[in-house]
């Protein structure tokens, strides 16, 4: 199946071809330009085997070094278990993104400071291609918030839609259950921690009857139909847990970035041969790697041209 438009979680990709070439290659340099050429590819494949021939495929990528983090502001324990790698390794992140952005115009390139890429994945859906069909690329269960009839999801295990992922997972895919699922069970690769003495069933059953954390309380306080679904065990577990279960919630939750942020904030891709040129020579890409690079090895006067860089 083709689709109008793929999301691509680009940090993502990052990572995982990082970790396999960190098996193969141990010298630091080899082993930057190799993780950034295979990245690339993995993207370029994404896009060959599953965008539409007129279709746009969106570069999505947060800060990772950004000293402005909206969620640590509400949590410094938020991500605090990640590995913190080497300037170089941010950097080549840099550097694939510029590549891609330099790449062909069927890309766009988005990165906003402070947000991370999933927070930008709802606005772009609603505001830029509404009822279009879409592809969201990223191994994170947060991307799966923005699935719908015709929005599907690319995970580690394959392409989702909103049936095979409530045949997986148990429920139906959306901004609320997704977050309500997250905010108890917890997400342990950002550091957010799962309310204990509530179990996956009872967190189904939760999704199932509740809209989110703030529901809850709003339920058991009133004492209404739907608070007596649940036991005294799970009332107690999820009163004594509040303050965590809702900053759980806010963390998970979308940050709000408005249409004309994102506007102003999309890098229109355009074929740069120049550009690509020089990337290419400096990270070691294949000769063969992309043929519509003229083979000539880039001048000084190359690297100041491609931006067009203008004094006064």
């Amino acid at each position: 199946m083709k689709y109008n438009n793929i999301l691509i979680d680009l940090c993502d990709y990052y990572h995982r071809s990082f970790a396999i070439k960190q098996k193969e290659i141990s010298d630091g340099r080899t082993l930057l330009n190799e993780t950034v050429i295979l990245t690339i590819k993995q993207v370029l494949n994404l896009k060959k085997n599953y965008l539409e021939d007129n279709g746009t495929l969106w570069v999505l990528v947060d800060n990772p070094t950004s000293k402005i983090r909206n969620r640590r502001q509400l949590d410094p324990s938020y991500k605090a278990n990640r590995i913190k790698e080497s300037d170089p390794f941010y950097r080549g992140l840099d550097y694939t993104f510029i590549i891609l952005s330099k790449y062909d115009s069927n890309i766009n390139c988005v990165r906003i400071k402070a947000l991370e890429a999933d927070d930008l994945v709802k606005p772009i859906i609603d505001e830029f291609i509404p009822n279009q069909k879409n592809l969201l690329a990223s191994a994170d269960m947060d991307w799966a918030r923005c699935m719908s009839e015709n929005t599907h999801w690319l995970s580690r295990s394959g392409i989702h839609t909103q049936g095979s992922f409530k045949e997986r997972y148990k429920f139906i895919p959306n901004e609320n259950t997704v977050t309500l699922y997250k905010s108890i069970q917890g997400d342990t690769s950002d550091n957010i921690p799962a309310i204990k003495g509530i179990n996956e069933q009872t967190t189904l059953n939760i999704i199932e009857n509740y809209f989110d954390v703030y529901d809850i309380f709003e339920s058991i306080k009133r004492k209404d139909k739907k608070s007596e679904l649940l036991s005294d065990y799970t009332k107690k577990h999820l009163i004594e847990n509040k303050d965590r279960l809702i900053l759980n919630h806010q963390l998970i939750y979308f940050n709000y970035v408005s249409k004309q942020e994102i506007s102003s904030a999309i890098i229109k891709g355009q074929f740069n041969e120049t550009a690509l040129k020089i990337f290419y020579e400096q990270l070691n890409f294949p000769v063969s790697f992309d043929k519509r690079i003229k083979i000539k090895k880039p001048t000084i006067d190359d690297v100041f041209s491609f931006d067009n860089i203008k004094r006064k």
